[in-house]
């Protein structure tokens, strides 16, 4: 969080942020934000009401991202309906954060220029192509989302504007010199430590488990020892992709391909447009069209009037230029307008889905015809997936027919269609191996007929022209583990956590002597100048050495629990150091700096929230 709200207040970063939230626009139903709703309120901020199905898509896109970030980990947590909830709720605490923020951006008399938004608009990834803004993309678009250039516009005005009091907020803190100066000479303290270990391994010698402890610490850790329900599974494979490697070609068949499908490698002409646009929101919109081609007609330019008249202002600022077009890719009013205009020349008015337009073709790229030397590669690829893809087909049908008609073995399927048998390993439904583990296949290999009837599967779909058939090889039901199985894991670790209470009987009476200045046989192995971030030490030496402090300028002695033993340190100087380093130092500074942007945020969205109205009805409960 703390990145984000830094970013927030910086220019390019500031962009991306508003990318995130213009998608949480569309996709949590942005007409219905702007016009009203007639559906059920779960929340509301003073006078603006966020209603369920706001709620709802909002949710919907946050599930769809948590999905693709966590993968199959998410399967296994949804299945807690708290979670979900949880979730849920975290989406209507945003929307509300977000609506109060927009609420103090207009007490505050915030605003944006128009280039401000303009430029926010033609940085947006999701109207580029090949890295550049496409203005016929862009129109489409907002188009789906029930929008045109003006509305969406103001959309991305109030989004900016909230932005605005964001970065007004992050941008007010800042760090002294001092601070992280004494932060950064903090942390390049370093330590002299002396310490000895006292292993574990040795006392297990004297300490004899009885069954009577291993059977008690099994019935009070039962929990510990469930075993999810695993199968192993034998299956039969069949691919198009690993047939196409074994398919042959000649060179007749190519020839006869590429003269069958010539249409397939032609590169199709293309024309560079340029338009002027008058949006249907526009007054007398088709008479200030039929004007404009007036004036065109009369020899004025036509970059100069769609830099000044036309709604479309991003193309306007290029001369109305927009992009390269096939013919078929626009809407066909302004496909027929561009490919029925000669080169240099314009269309007369048309009428389109965005208003009234006039069409300019700026160039044209013929249409060529690739040579068959030129695509002979190609043309071979497609036989060969041609080829597969009937054989395939062909196998697919015997595949299904014969393990349908001998159900209690794959044997006679597979030597059908020349394939082996693959087994796998136990697993549960949470470890599948892949090609298992997706929810469908699972669904399958766990299904009545495969696991308790002992049938071979129907044929299951992998992907396009990839399919198999399985059957159960080996099932062990859920449950507890019996103690048979676990007892040697338990006795281990029984042997392990008395000989550690040995240890740390050891180490305090060695700890204690230290202290006292009596002498003691053990080795101490001392460490000068020992860094809070070192790594020559066990880690779990290092923090407890850095939590100690000298008592009175005498040397601290402490004890510290490790992996397998305990250890004995003793600190005898604290090393105080100025650092210079200015990486070190800026890293400091800027950590500060980002608790002190979070908790100001916090704080700011906690008063705004406090002074607002807000109220969530029965039904978002």
């Amino acid at each position: 969080m703390l990145e984000r709200i830094r970013e927030g207040a910086q220019g390019p970063a500031a962009k991306i942020i508003l990318i995130l939230i213009i998608l949480s626009f569309a996709v949590a139903g942005v007409g219905n934000y702007l016009t009203g709703s007639n559906e059920v309120v779960v929340a509301k901020v003073n006078d603006v009401t966020i209603n369920a199905q706001s709620l709802e898509q909002a949710y919907q896109n946050e599930r769809a991202r948590l999905e693709n970030q966590l993968g199959d980990m998410f399967d296994s947590l949804a299945a807690d309906p708290n979670y979900l909830e949880s979730i849920k709720s975290g989406v209507l605490d945003r929307l509300v954060t977000k609506t109060v923020l927009e609420e103090a951006a207009r007490d505050y008399g915030l605003t944006v220029s128009d280039d401000m938004v303009r430029d926010t608009i033609r940085s947006m990834e999701e109207f580029k192509i090949d890295g550049r803004f496409n203005n016929e993309r862009y129109l489409a678009l907002i188009r789906q989302i029930g929008m045109n250039p003006n509305t969406f516009s103001e959309l991305i005005r109030t989004d900016l504007i909230r932005t605005q009091l964001v970065s007004a907020i992050t941008n007010s803190e800042f760090v002294l010199p001092g601070e992280s100066q004494a932060l950064a000479n903090l942390m390049a303290q370093t330590r002299d430590v002396s310490y000895t270990l006292i292993d574990a391994e040795p006392l297990k010698a004297d300490i004899d488990v009885s069954d009577e402890q291993i059977n008690k610490y099994y019935q009070d850790n039962l929990f510990q020892f469930n075993a999810p329900e695993l199968i192993s599974l034998e299956y039969v494979e069949l691919n198009a992709a690993d047939l196409a490697d074994g398919m042959a070609v000649t060179d007749e068949e190519v020839q006869q391909y590429y003269q069958d499908n010539l249409n397939q490698y032609v590169t199709p002409e293309k024309r560079l447009a340029a338009h002027i646009l008058i949006s249907n929101d526009t007054d007398n919109a088709e008479q200030k069209a039929q004007d404009i081609y007036a004036k065109l007609q009369a020899g004025e330019d036509f970059a100069a009037l769609a830099k000044a008249e036309s709604d479309d202002s991003f193309s306007g600022q290029n001369g109305g230029q927009l992009d390269w077009f096939e013919k078929g890719v626009m809407t066909p009013d302004f496909d027929k307008a561009l490919f029925e205009t000669a080169k240099g020349e314009y269309s007369s008015v048309f009428k389109s889905d965005f208003g009234y337009q006039i069409v300019k073709v700026l160039d044209v790229q013929e249409r060529a015809q690739a040579s068959i030397e030129q695509v002979k590669e190609d043309v071979i690829a497609e036989l060969k997936q041609d080829k597969a893809a009937n054989n395939f087909f062909a196998l697919q049908q015997q595949l299904a027919d014969i393990s349908y008609e001998v159900p209690d073995t794959l044997t006679e399927a597979a030597q059908a269609i020349d394939a082996e048998i693959k087994t796998t390993p136990l697993f549960s439904r949470n470890n599948a191996p892949a090609p298992f583990n997706s929810a469908d296949v699972l669904a399958i290999a766990f299904s009545g007929e495969v696991l308790d009837e002992r049938m071979n599967s129907e044929v299951v779909e992998l992907g396009n022209n990839h399919v198999m058939v399985m059957r159960v090889k080996q099932h062990q039901q859920a449950g507890t583990m019996p103690l048979e199985e676990v007892s040697e894991p338990i006795k281990q670790q029984l042997l392990r956590e008395q000989a550690i209470a040995k240890a740390n009987i050891l180490a305090s009476s060695i700890a204690e002597q230290v202290r006292q200045g009596v002498p003691t046989m053990e080795q101490f192995e001392e460490h000068k100048a020992l860094a809070r971030f070192g790594t020559d030490v066990d880690n779990a030496i290092v923090n407890k050495a850095f939590q100690m402090g000298l008592v009175d300028g005498k040397p601290a002695v402490d004890t510290v629990e490790l992996a397998n033993g305990v250890a004995v340190i003793q600190v005898t100087q604290i090393n105080d150091e100025a650092t210079d380093d200015a990486q070190m130092i800026s890293a400091v500074a800027e950590r500060i700096q980002n608790q002190l942007i979070e908790s100001e945020y916090n704080g700011i969205v906690g008063v705004l929230k406090a002074k607002a109205a807000i109220s969530y009805p029965v039904q978002a409960q």
